[in-house]
């Protein structure tokens, strides 16, 4: 138990920190990102087997295939709800350039299922992190043969 505290102690600290930081800002953005890391800290341990981390690779490569095609048939196939005004300017060239106000789509009233709404507003953030977690997960399995 001794040499386990030693060798993760950094690990421990910083899991502490930001579960401290999460709870005092009553968000849960840092424990995601912190049960990210952790997971992609295990795909790259030798804890795991070569087999488990084969299917593991397919899998997760499975899933970026699928977001990918949801994704599409969200944002081609579904109704759009109607644009709302921010408040904010967003200008063009460094703010020399053409200005005008930004929109957002207002989701609220929208008759599509919660999926589509959260494909639709962090769909790429969710792809991104399974093609990195892809991408380790192959180099890990390169290496090791």
């Amino acid at each position: 138990m001794k040499d386990f505290l030693k060798r993760h102690s950094w690990t421990i600290l910083l899991s502490l920190a930001v579960l401290l930081v999460d709870i005092f800002t009553k968000q849960i953005f840092f424990t995601l990102l912190l049960a990210y890391w952790l997971f992609l800290k295990l795909l790259m341990s030798d804890f795991l087997s070569k087999k488990f981390k084969k299917y593991s690779a397919i899998a997760i490569w499975t899933m970026v295939i699928l977001i990918f095609g949801f994704g599409y048939y969200v944002n081609n196939y579904l109704p759009y709800g109607p644009m709302r005004p921010t408040g904010d300017y967003v200008c063009e060239n460094d703010d020399r350039g053409p200005c005008h106000e930004e929109y957002v789509e207002d989701m609220r009233n929208l008759d599509i299922p919660d999926w589509a709404k959260f494909l639709r507003n962090h769909g790429m953030l969710l792809l991104i992190g399974l093609a990195v977690a892809g991408i380790v997960v192959n180099a890990k399995n390169e290496h090791e043969k």
